[in-house]
């Protein structure tokens, strides 16, 4: 037999975590909180099946990731969604605006849009990590910018505060992140 779907887990256990409604978005609905260890729990007859990909799979998985990892927002009406719009506009040209004047553009106080925000599960310091991530990857896919031209693009003050930050988010180095890519477009290619 062969997979060639994606997998659901009857159960997956978790450490104690403040970003419980985020898990239950991007893995399921089946969680255990508190657990003594991390864990997926899945069939394990699926362990002997053959993974099926080939380039069309991998592409449609490098088009759709960012948002089907990272997009975890629906209502287009909810204070995150109209944050994130907003904040859009300010990625490759202005210095980010603070959260006072944002809040005083939606006509709230930044107490307000601090409360609305976290009952969202979210925050404004999130909100636009998220974005800068996602433009950062973005760039770094899509152009051949240096790092420090990124790192002037996006508003950073300088290279290494870019390079720390998406070491952060990712786990690599700009530079790496972009190799990784041209290698799987490379492999695509063929």
């Amino acid at each position: 037999p062969s997979i060639s779907r994606a997998v659901s887990p009857r159960q997956n256990a978790l450490c104690a975590t403040s970003h419980a409604r985020e898990y239950a978005v991007m893995f399921s609905q089946r969680l255990e909180f508190d657990a003594t260890c991390t864990a997926i729990h899945f069939d394990a007859a699926l362990l002997r099946s053959r993974v099926v990909q080939d380039g069309t799979t991998v592409r449609r998985f490098l088009r759709d990731a960012p948002q089907s990892v990272f997009l975890k927002y629906r209502n287009t009406n909810s204070w995150t969604a109209k944050l994130r719009r907003r904040l859009r506009s300010y990625i490759g040209g202005h210095d980010w605006p603070v959260l006072e004047q944002v809040a005083s553009e939606f006509h709230v106080t930044p107490t307000t849009l601090r409360r609305r925000l976290e009952a969202e599960g979210t925050s404004y310091q999130n909100l636009k990590d998220e974005l800068r991530r996602d433009a950062a990857v973005h760039y770094l896919c899509t152009t051949q910018l240096s790092v420090t031209e990124l790192a002037r693009l996006m508003c950073f003050q300088d290279t290494s505060a870019l390079r720390r930050a998406f070491k952060k988010w990712t786990g690599v180095q700009p530079t790496q992140y972009r190799m990784a890519v041209a290698e799987v477009s490379g492999l695509e290619s063929k």
